[in-house]
């Protein structure tokens, strides 16, 4: 089982979490805020308490969810892989040698 090994509170109550698989997805908890305990997870200062405890989320009052619910309910983020940049770096150097170090990322 995969299990969270980081959680981060982002706005809107998002969460940017860390899985035990190397895999950071997004978990939106948004459409829990009307049920319950969960209630209480509408105040912002609360819900950036939230913490890891043994592969799942929890917060102070008893709310949690499940490490599979976590994973089956987020999104992937866009991770970048090495070397899939896009775009145009300049390179400013006042002589050929400062330009020498860059030759192995230059095609």
């Amino acid at each position: 089982m995969t299990k969270v090994i980081a959680a981060q509170p982002l706005a809107h109550t998002q969460l940017l979490l860390s899985f035990s698989n190397g895999e950071q997805r997004l978990f939106d908890a948004s459409a829990y805020l009307d049920k319950g305990i969960f209630t209480q997870l509408r105040d912002p200062d609360y819900f950036d308490r939230v913490r890891v405890v043994a592969g799942h989320v929890e917060w102070p009052g008893g709310q949690d969810f499940s490490p599979d619910t976590l994973y089956l309910r987020s999104v992937p983020t866009a991770a970048r892989e090495p070397g899939r940049a896009r775009g145009t770096l300049e390179i400013i150097a006042d002589d050929d040698e400062h330009l020498r170090d860059f030759g192995d990322y230059m095609p």
